[in-house]
């Protein structure tokens, strides 16, 4: 067992570091690091938009949504990740801020709730193919 720990280790410190690349990324509105984040036949389902199929467009409706914003910030804690061999099942909570932007200036959007992704191990590192939020609280 103790020969797997450095392993059971790097494998939980490279999905958390693709679960924040995708915050930055989309903070950032950095879209092609999506890229590493989505393989490119994921799915993703975003509770009350629907289910989008493909790593373009899961990144064209996140880009449609966010251009809509001045601003965002998405933070993520409480990682829980289970790695089972190449599979990895991840759920880490999900605090979200939406400033509004020209006719939505002045309004906002907060949003709390979970993420959760199924990652598979690939040539380049871990990666999403299967992609979902649940919202907890979400005023107004």
């Amino acid at each position: 067992m103790a020969a797997q720990e450095p392993q059971h280790f790097s494998d939980h410190l490279e999905i958390q570091s693709v679960l924040n690349l995708y915050a930055s990324a989309i903070d950032k509105r950095h879209w092609s690091q999506l890229e590493q984040v989505f393989t490119p036949d994921a799915v993703a389902n975003f509770i009350g938009i629907g289910q989008f199929e493909g790593r373009q467009a899961i990144t064209d409706l996140i880009s449609s949504v966010l251009c809509q914003c001045a601003a965002t910030q998405h933070l993520l804690g409480n990682y829980e990740i289970q790695v089972n061999g190449d599979e990895a099942h991840t759920t880490c909570y999900l605090s979200a801020m939406h400033a509004g932007h020209g006719r939505l200036c002045g309004g906002s959007a907060y949003r709390l709730g979970r993420i959760y992704r199924q990652a598979s191990a690939h040539s380049r590192g871990m990666a999403y193919y299967s992609s979902g939020t649940e919202l907890d609280f979400c005023p107004g």
